[in-house]
This record gives structure tokens, C-alpha cells and sequence, in this order.
């Protein structure tokens, strides 16, 4: 009878206890969290070498691309791109391209492609619209002028024309014309394909999930037992979809302050490297690994990580409100803030820095409880997911 009060009383025992004194007790373990997600940063370039030294001749892992493929690869990644290719070569292509692209021009056995997340076809006079859903704007016969002979150099948001073309069968109109200076000619190569890609982000990603949660076991299970001492399944229901709420709310606001930023400063309208990266993982045959990782893998990683951690590891909740909210934003623009466009990385970034900031104050909202910030995460990536569908 005893033993049988002493481990009803164990379990319980975390309720007893502050929080501050909680964070005290698990601060090695907050501080393995930092370092395993350390790692999950450093980790993909550290492997890729070995990867391509052991599966370069592995058809699964990587192909052998034309310069018409290596093109549409390097224009895929560039929302400024012009690319100039064979019609026939790209539709001969890998047809998960295919959705990032509209045909706005064809000249004789070229066309010319532009890409289908840009933000500037509503604002830019050199494209028309059509009554086509799924090529909705063309380039006009003066755009198409103004574009090759390099008077017109940036397009209306301010972004830098970007020109991709294969280093064989160049049309004239670009291999003869010496204003063209900014043209990127793309020699054949090696791609990883699409599976792989998807595979070893998927791994990646188990690698550093697996050993977080089992560091992270005590925490789970103390929160869970608050949280269930606390709240009815109505009410982690109705916490969630507030937060999730909260959340939309932030994003359409953090907008309206970009739009502003925008406008005052001439910074370019572009969707972020990391969201490009995310749609194209999508339009793949492997999109369901980047559903898991998306609405399962990354809200527990990002959630132990941004807010259990760091408000574990920082006593003052205003600061640890501050850096999370900071860090959050910045490991999701990584690629922009390499590139040194500081402008650019801040309007990119501002909506993760504000989605971090409402995830930090539901967690302190609900008495620093993961599991609530872990739900409302979830459903929040995946209702993006499925806007990011249709």
C-alpha cells in the first residue's frame, strides 16, 4: 500500500515544484537540446561530402543533367529568373518543374520562362494577363525588347533581372546581343533527384528528432502531467485553436509592415528561400516526407528547441521572449542572410520573427506547458500545407 502512494506521489511530484525550479533541474538537458539542434544546422554539409563521394555513380541518388536541365534547375531557385530555353527541352524535362514556371514568350523554337512564385506580373508593364489559369500572364512583344536589350535591368519590385540560358543551342537573340552582361550560361552537370533530396532532408531531420526527445523524456512527462492536472480536452482544443488563430492574425498584420517597408525602402517582394524550397518538396512524388517533417518533426524540434530551451536557459522571460523570437526568425532565412542582403533578410524574416513571438507568449501564457505550443505548431504548418495545395 505504501509503495503503491509513494509512486502516485512521484508522479505528481513535478506539480509541486516551480518552474524556475524545473528549469534549474533540466538546464543540462535545455543545453543538449541547443547543441543537438546545433548540430541539425552543420550536420547536412558536413555528411553531404561524404554522400556524393559514396553515391555519385547512384542513379536513385543522383543523374547526369543537359545544360537545358541544369538551367531549369538553377532558374527553379531564382523567383527573379529569366530562363531561355528549347520549348522541347523543357517539356522534356522533369515535370516537377513544371508548376514553378509560365510560358510568357516563345520565338521560334524558344521560350522564354518566368517564375510562377515572382511577385511583380501585377505591377510590371512588360506582361499582360490572361484568361489562362495555369499560364496567367505573357510577356509583350515591347517587354520582350526592353528585357534583351537590357534597358529595363531590374523588374518593378526592384529585384535584379536574372538571365538563365543552356551553354549550347543559345538562340540569336541572346548570343548575339552584347548588352546582355548579366546572362548566367549553365553547362551540363550532376543533380540529386527529387527522391533523394526529399529522403535525406526526411533523415536528416529523424537523426536529430529521435535523440532531442529522448533527452528531452522527464520534460515531456513532467509537462503532460501538468497539463493534464490543468486543462479538459475541451480546453487544450479550444487553446489550440486560439493560438493557431493568433498566429494568422500575426502574419496577415507582419505583412501589412512589410508592404510599408517595401514601399519606403525599394526592397524587392520575394518569397523566402526556405518557403521556396518547402513548395518544391511538395510538388514532388515524395511530398509526404515533407508533410511529416513539416507537421510532425519540426514543431517538437523547433518548439524544445525556441521555446522550451532558451526560456529554460534565460531567467528573464521578456529577454528569452526577445532572442527566441530573433533566433526563430533568423534559422528560417538562413540562405538570404548568407547572401548579405540585410533588407531583404528582414522583410523575409519578419513573419517568422512575428510567429515566434506569438509562440513565445503562448508559452508563457500557458505556464511554459510544451504541449500546447507543440499543437498549436502543428496544426498551424499543417493548415499551411494544405493552403499551399490548393
Amino acid at each position: 500500500m505504501n509503495e503503491h502512494l509513494q509512486s502516485i506521489e512521484d508522479e505528481f511530484a513535478p506539480l509541486h515544484k516551480e518552474v524556475e525550479d524545473l528549469d534549474v533541474t533540466y538546464k543540462k538537458r535545455y543545453i543538449q537540446t541547443l547543441f543537438i539542434y546545433l548540430g541539425y544546422m552543420i550536420l547536412p554539409f558536413i555528411l553531404s561530402i561524404f554522400v556524393v563521394l559514396m553515391l555519385r555513380n547512384n542513379p536513385f541518388a543522383f543523374k547526369p543533367v543537359s545544360a537545358a536541365e541544369n538551367a531549369i534547375e538553377y532558374a527553379v531557385s531564382d523567383v527573379n529568373a529569366v530562363l531561355v530555353i528549347r520549348t522541347d527541352d523543357f517539356l522534356n524535362a522533369d515535370p516537377s518543374y513544371f508548376p514553378f514556371f509560365y510560358n510568357v514568350f516563345t520565338l521560334g523554337d524558344y521560350s522564354i520562362y518566368t517564375h510562377t512564385s515572382a511577385s511583380f506580373y501585377m505591377t510590371d508593364d512588360v506582361f499582360e494577363l490572361t484568361d489562362d489559369s495555369n499560364n496567367p500572364v505573357i510577356l509583350t512583344a515591347l517587354g520582350f525588347n526592353e528585357i534583351f536589350n537590357e534597358e529595363k535591368t531590374t523588374w518593378s519590385n526592384g529585384a535584379q533581372i536574372s538571365y538563365y540560358i543552356p551553354d549550347v543551342d543559345e538562340p540569336n537573340f541572346t548570343l548575339n546581343n552584347p548588352k546582355l552582361e548579366s546572362v548566367v550560361r549553365i553547362e551540363e552537370g550532376i543533380l540529386p533527384t527529387t527522391a533523394f533530396n526529399a529522403l535525406y532532408s526526411f533523415i536528416i531531420y529523424i537523426i536529430v528528432t529521435v535523440p532531442l526527445i529522448w533527452i528531452c523524456k522527464p520534460i515531456i512527462k513532467t509537462d503532460y502531467i501538468q497539463l493534464k492536472s490543468s486543462m479538459t480536452s475541451s480546453d487544450v482544443l479550444s487553446k489550440t485553436g486560439i493560438g493557431v488563430l493568433y498566429l494568422f492574425a500575426t502574419n496577415i498584420f507582419v505583412n501589412v509592415i512589410v508592404i510599408i517597408l517595401q514601399s519606403l525602402f525599394g526592397i524587392p517582394s520575394e518569397i523566402s528561400a526556405n518557403q521556396l524550397s518547402i513548395n518544391r518538396m511538395l510538388s514532388s512524388e515524395f511530398a509526404i516526407l515533407m508533410i511529416i517533417t513539416a507537421v510532425i518533426l519540426a514543431p517538437i524540434v523547433e518548439e524544445f528547441v525556441f521555446r522550451k530551451a532558451i526560456f529554460g536557459l534565460i531567467k528573464n522571460t521578456k529577454t528569452a521572449l526577445i532572442v527566441s523570437s530573433l533566433i526563430f526568425g533568423a534559422i528560417h532565412i538562413t540562405t538570404e542572410l548568407l547572401e548579405g542582403d540585410i533588407l531583404l533578410a528582414l522583410t523575409s524574416g519578419l513573419s517568422y520573427i512575428g510567429g515566434g513571438f506569438i509562440l513565445g507568449l503562448i508559452y508563457i501564457q500557458n505556464k511554459k506547458n510544451i504541449h500546447i505550443n507543440i499543437l498549436v505548431h502543428m496544426v498551424y504548418n499543417l493548415i499551411g500545407i494544405l493552403l499551399a495545395f490548393m
